[in-house]
This record gives C-alpha cells, structure tokens and sequence, in this order.
C-alpha cells in the first residue's frame, strides 16, 4: 500500500515520442491560483541517449528542481506533463516561444503561459541573515524526524556559495530525495535557529551550538521534536542484498507500449545465460509512483527479486510505472484498472519474444500490484501462474480504514479518540466512492473536516493532525476508484495457479485476514491449485521485522527476507520446470 511520506520529491525522466517543435529549454510564466500569483519555470533537458528530463521551479515559494514526469509533445504541438507530488497536470499547445494552456491541481483549473526565456529567474538565496557573533551553521546536520508513521532521516548542509554567501540544502535519503531547498535561515547571538523547507511547508525552529540543533519541526498539523547533530559525513545505511556485477545473466533494457494511447513502458528483462525458451515472471509494484526496482527508502526489492529468479533459471521483467522513470503517460490520472492495462501489455510484449517459452509466463504483484496481477489473469487464461504478495483479499476501504485505526495505535492515540473520529471518516468515504464532481466532493469533505477540527480539543488536534489528508488528495482518480474495490469479484475468476504470501508482522496489509479471504474466494469460483501461507517475523516489504511498522523499514538492512524467496523460486520451479535447487 500506499506509504505516507511528507516530502517524496525524486527527479524523474520522459521520453518524447513524437515530432514536434523541440521543448528544450527554460519556460517561464506566472500562475494566478485563485488570486495567488505564482512564478513557475519549467527546465526540459535532453541527455546524450536522447531522453528528455524536466524540472519545475516555483521561486515564490522556494521551491527548485521539484520533478515533472509524463512528458508528451505530438506532431501537431500539443504538449502535456504532470507535476506528481503536488498532482498537477499542464495541458496546452507547444510553439517555438511559448507553451500555452490548461494548469489543473485538485479543483483549480487556470490558464498558464510559459514562455521560452534564456535564463531562470534567480533562486532564493538560503540564508536571510547570520548575526555577527553567531553560531555557525556551517557543515553537516544529521538527524531523524518522528513524522507519525514513519521516522524519516533528514541531512541538512549548510555551505559557501560562490559569491561567498551562505547556502542549504535538505535531503531526505530515506526516501531518495536530495539537495531540497532550504530558505530564510536565521541564526542569533543567542544561539536561536530557524530555517525553512517551503516545498514541503516546514519549518525548522530550536536552539543551535557546535554539536547540535535541537528544536521542533512544524508541517501542516505535525508538530515534532528534532535535533540535527553535526557531522564529518552524512551516514549512509547498508543495503547488503544489492546485487553487485558481474552478473551470471544477461540483462536488456526494454520499451514497449502500454495499456493506452501514449503510454510507453521502459524497463530491464533479465534472463540466464543459456539456450532458452525461458519460462518469465512479471513484476507489478504497488501503489504509488514506483520505478522498475520498486524503490522505497534506499532497498530496491523487485531488483533482488529478480536477480534472485534469474539466477534460479527464470527470466523476469520488471517495468517503471507509467510516468515514472523512461515510461511516459500520466500517474496522476491513472486508475488501479489502468495499471491492469499495462501489465496486460507487458505480458504481451513477452508473447512477441522468442527467448521467452509464451506457455511459462506469469505475474508477480506486490501490494496493490497484487490486485493488478488478479485482475489480468481473470481475463486472461493464458497466464500461467500468479504470485500475490501482501495482497488484499478484503474490500480496500477496509484495509484503508485498518491502515488509519493501526497507525494510530502506533502513535499512542487513544482508543476514545479513535472512536471519537470514526464516524467522520464515514462520511469521508462516502463522498470519495460517490459519482460528485471533484469540485462538489472536495467542498463536502471539507465541510467534514471542519466540523471535525471543531469537535477536537487542542490537545486532541495535535494528536490527530498528522492523520489529516488534503481534501483534494482524497479525490484523486486512483483513490476514488481503489476505495471501492472489492478483490473478491476478480479472485473468483482466476484459473492460473496462485502462490498468495503475507507477512506475519505487516500491519499494512494484515495477514490472517486477507489470505483467508483470498482462499476462499479462488476455492469459490473452482481455482484447484492454491498455495496461500504467512510467513512467520515478515513486514509489508517481505523483510525480516521486529514490530513490522513502517519506521523500520529504512532501518533494516535487509531487503527482502532469503526464505520468502526461495518460497517463491522453488514454488514457481514447480510449476514451470525449472529445477528446484537449480542456480544461474
């Protein structure tokens, strides 16, 4: 599922696949949000192999280098690209000078005009004022952030620019993302600190001396304790499972068309090194934007899984979702149904192949690619096998709504309170599975969360408020269509042999209540080979946990449990041919 990350902002790269006039170049413009005028530069560049990239700048609120992905320019100039972490989408028509069109966000929709420029308007410069006498800030603050489900590492450096002037910059590692911009740093003689971080809308306040920052962290309604203590070098965490090359297979980097018009899937088959045909796994991640390897705080699972069935005699191709990476297409805009459509396409790009035994091939979801794997092998008889990994076997609402009750718990909210919030979130379901406009369902649930807030003491609001979405991230395309899935209808109609694993110790998708769901509706609709197990100690990502709650994830070092993988291999092996104990 899902997880819940404050600033994800990772650079991601399109591909153009189309003639049009050459988008290369700075654009700028202003957006009018509402009466809220906002800068925005667009940087397009194209690297040595061709592959365009693209960054977006907001210099009204500090904000440089956030990423752009989706990018397509047709023959005729109509160009479109989205802005995935504030789920933004610009629609218009491209000419030599200026691109011009729709911006949408949530409810707004607005004009935009960027227009071709030569150089980008100046970034903010970091720091606003040092007073003499002052600590300094100067070097490498490390710390680890309490953000509610999770605690996130965040590397603050503080340097020289060029002209002599002090800089900084955030990073975040846990979550792949790197020199944010950091503006309005302040540091008294009296050795107070303040700095901002207004792409994600935090703030920074405490106390500053030669070892340490200690202070609160402030994001929208999270409010936490923070100490940075300076260091030589920032610590890296240790991913061992990374496999390293040589590698005993071949490895081919892949592009081929998605399950809709404009949407191209890139990404890497490997296969042993030996006379094929072979039989092939497809890899589906789960929600959220996820590249080829499924990448989430600094492991890369699907990675290792496919070293892993490689060298077990497998061939495995795993693709960046669309809009992420090299594929093209619109994230934002897609729907659990639409993913089905490009692992649809992936399996038949494998069809084409003559390396690949087109009896053999089979799907391995993850999470919500659990689902996706379902629904195409429910259409698609052909497939020869599915392996459901933390899947959901229960009504997704319910799984949403044991994900907020669990993470709560975490937190030390009381059950009262819980209890005090429930009804609420009803109502909140009911308008995001309901038929309203966006315009008309966003309205309603902020009306719902303002009686809420109304209802909650202070010292209520600062436990809760960690647990507040925007109304208009609940009014996603995807969240309205995953909240009324229901896996059952698609389980009963799968005929391919199903390997279902879950996690003991994951409390994102609970195990006993799921796997016995997924049963007993693959025995409902007749499905005769169904191997459904938990795996004693596993969290959500299939590592070997202590509590299983999200906070441990980064701190793992292990990527995904050695005995999941052989479960996986030597199941698959038995129903493929591939020898069991067969290596490389």
């Amino acid at each position: 599922m899902h997880l819940r990350i404050w600033f994800l902002l990772v650079t991601m790269s399109m591909n153009l696949w189309a003639q049009a006039p050459d988008p290369v170049g700075i654009w700028s413009g202003v957006l009018d949000a509402n009466g809220n005028r906002l800068t925005l530069v667009l940087h397009i560049s194209r690297a040595d192999d061709g592959t365009l990239s693209a960054k977006l700048d907001s210099p009204d609120q500090g904000a440089v280098g956030l990423p752009v992905s989706g990018l397509k320019v047709s023959a005729d100039g109509a160009i479109a690209w989205d802005f995935l972490p504030g789920r933004g989408r610009f629609e218009g028509i491209l000419k030599k000078t200026e691109m011009s069109g729709k911006w949408r966000q949530g409810a707004l929709t607005a004009p935009l005009t960027l227009k071709r420029t030569e150089r980008a308007p100046e970034p903010p410069v970091s720091v606003a004022l040092i007073e003499e006498g002052a600590p300094s800030p100067l070097g490498i603050w490390e710390g680890t952030l309490n953000a509610g489900t999770a605690n996130l590492r965040l590397i603050l450096r503080v340097m020289r620019g060029a002209e002599g002037d002090l800089r900084a910059v955030l990073d975040s590692p846990d979550q792949g993302a790197r020199d944010l911009p950091v503006s309005d740093l302040r540091v008294t003689r009296e050795g107070r600190i303040s700095w901002e971080f207004k792409p994600g809308r935090g703030r920074f306040e405490g106390a500053i001396n030669a070892r340490e920052m200690t202070g609160t962290w402030t994001q929208g309604r999270l409010s936490a304790p923070l100490t940075l203590k300076k260091t030589e070098k920032a610590s890296a965490r240790p991913r061992p499972q990374g496999p390293q090359p040589p590698f005993p297979y071949f490895e081919e980097d892949v592009v081929f068309e998605g399950g809709d018009d404009g949407v191209r899937l890139a990404g890497t088959l490997t296969k042993p090194k030996r006379e094929g045909p072979f039989a092939a796994a497809i890899l589906i991640s789960g929600s959220g934007p996820q590249d080829r390897d499924e990448t989430v705080f600094g492991h890369k699972p699907f990675l290792v899984v496919a070293d892993y069935l490689t060298r077990r005699g497998i061939a495995v191709l795993r693709y960046d979702d669309r809009g992420v990476g090299r594929s093209s297409g619109n994230f934002g805009a897609a729907t659990t149904a639409d993913f089905a459509k490009d692992a649809e396409a992936a399996w038949r790009h494998l069809m084409t192949r003559k390396d690949i035994d087109a009896r053999g091939v089979g799907l391995i979801g993850h999470s919500e690619g659990a689902i996706v794997a379902t629904i195409v092998a429910a259409g698609n008889h052909s497939v020869k096998f599915v392996v459901m990994l933390a899947g959901l076997g229960i009504p997704a609402q319910e799984v949403l709504e044991a994900q907020g009750l669990d993470a709560g718990r975490a937190m030390g909210i009381s059950e009262e309170l819980l209890a005090k919030v429930r009804p609420y979130n009803a109502e909140v379901y009911a308008v995001m599975k309901s038929d309203l406009p966006a315009a008309e369902a966003q309205a309603r649930i902020d009306a719902v969360l303002a009686r809420l807030e109304s209802d909650l003491a202070p010292d209520e609001k600062a436990r809760i408020g960690p647990f507040f979405n925007s109304s208009a991230a609940m009014l996603s395309p995807w969240i309205r269509s995953f909240v009324r899935y229901d896996p059952a209808a698609h389980l009963r109609r799968v005929r391919a042999p199903v390997l279902a694993l879950a996690g003991g110790k994951d409390i994102q998708v609970k195990a006993e209540p799921n796997i016995a769901s997924i049963r007993a509706a693959l025995e409902q609709g007749g499905n005769r080979d169904i191997t459904a197990e938990i795996l004693p100690g596993l969290n959500h990502l299939f590592q070997t946990a202590e509590t299983g709650n999200i906070d441990e994830y980064p701190r793992l070092q292990e990527t995904f449990a050695p005995s999941a993988l052989k479960r996986i291999g030597d199941w698959i092996c038995e129903r493929t041919g591939c020898k069991a104990g067969q290596q490389g």
